[in-house]
Order: structure tokens, then C-alpha cells, then sequence
């Protein structure tokens, strides 16, 4: 089946629920705080949230994808080497990355295999967000296909916003725990990466898998 007829069946589940200067209450790990699904369009915009126990994923990549950071998303080449070594430093094998890449070759849908890092653009509801990450996946078995990040370009550069945005594009959830990287709160996020190891990303496939 050609796999743009495919994906037609995909769900896009846009991850990132408010990374913004906003504060919330704090969380923390004793106790659990639900947060619903919602849908516009048809389209889930973001999934449950439980704070208590391990960050986890709902969809995954069988390979590492491959990252094209364009030119247009204002991302400066050091934040999106300092991105991609902060989960490379955990064990992610990302090898194949390519930075400054130049809008004209931008101009397209990802490929299969891809994480593409764009400008936002002005359909995608970004609502009071500092970024969003879509992300595509076969529904019969959650597989990743591809994924897009889009920054908001005057604060594309601000400090572990790609290294979140990241986590959503390789299948990671938010999680609840205050200074961690997928903490849901951009002003209650750090470098904590507690639990988002790579040997732990492939047992949580194994689970998904079976």
C-alpha cells in the first residue's frame, strides 16, 4: 500500500501541552494528576499525563530517525548540536543530522525516517505554546513514520526547548517531575533526564510491541 495513502489513517498527536512561561502548580512524583484528552478537528491535540511513576512512551521508532534542522526555524546550529547530544549522551544512536538546511529544500512534507524542525506556520495551533511537536505513527502497531517539530522563532533558542521538543519526536510523553526535561511547564523544566534512557526506551517498546 503506498504509504501516503497510509498515513491517511495516521492520528497526529500534537505532544507538547503548555511549555510556557506560565506558571502552574508543581508537581511532584506522590501523587497522580490526570490530565483529559481533548480533540479539535478530529485531531487529539494531547494525551493523559500521570505524574506518578516513570516517564513513558506511546509510540516509537524501530531505527533512530534522521534529523533535518531547516534554516527558517531561527535555531542556531549550537542549540541543535547541544539538542541532539543531550540524548545522544543517554544512549540515543542519532547519527544521521543535518543543520542549516535551507528553506527551499525545507518546502516539503517529512519522510518516512525524519524529524523535521520548521518556523511555525500560521494553521498550526500552537495556542500559547513555545513549540509543538506532531507526531505521525502508524496506528496497527505504533510505529513512528515521522515527525515534526515547529518552533516559534524569537524563542527557538531558548534553553531545553529543543531537548524537550526532542523527547516528544522520539515517543516520549510529559512527565510530572519538577526539573525534569519533559516536565509539561517550560518554567518547572531542567536537565533531569531520569528515566529516558535509551535500554529503557527499548523495554517500553517491548511492551508496546507485544
Amino acid at each position: 500500500m503506498d504509504v501516503k495513502k497510509y498515513l491517511l489513517f495516521t492520528v497526529a498527536f500534537l505532544l507538547l501541552l503548555g511549555c510556557t512561561y506560565q506558571k502552574s502548580e508543581p508537581a511532584n512524583t506522590d501523587y497522580e494528576k490526570d490530565i483529559k484528552s481533548y480533540s479539535e478537528n478530529g485531531q487529539i491535540i494531547f494525551d493523559v499525563i500521570n505524574i506518578r511513576g516513570r516517564p513513558s512512551i506511546k509510540n516509537y521508532w524501530t531505527e533512530m530517525p534522521k534529523f533535518t534542522f531547516c534554516k527558517e526555524s531561527r535555531l542556531t546550529n549550537q542549540r541543535a548540536r547541544n539538542g541532539i547530544r543531550f540524548w545522544r549522551r543517554i544512549g540515543y544512536n542519532i547519527t544521521d543530522v543535518r543543520y542549516s538546511v535551507s528553506d527551499q529544500e525545507c518546502f516539503r512534507d517529512p519522510e518516512n525516517g525524519e524529524v523535521m524542525v520548521k518556523l511555525v506556520t500560521s494553521d498550526t495551533p500552537i495556542r500559547n505554546n513555545l513549540a509543538v511537536t506532531s507526531v505521525y505513527f502508524r496506528p496497527d502497531n505504533n510505529q513512528i513514520q515521522y515527525a515534526i517539530i515547529y518552533l516559534i522563532g524569537g524563542f527557538a533558542n531558548d534553553e531545553r526547548l529543543i531537548e524537550h521538543e526532542i523527547g516528544h519526536a522520539l515517543g516520549w510523553s510529559h512527565y510530572g517531575r519538577v526539573r525534569h526535561i519533559m516536565n509539561s511547564d517550560y518554567s518547572q523544566t531542567g536537565m533531569d533526564n531520569y528515566g529516558l534512557s535509551f535500554s529503557v526506551y527499548q523495554q517500553q517498546v517491548l511492551m508496546l510491541e507485544e
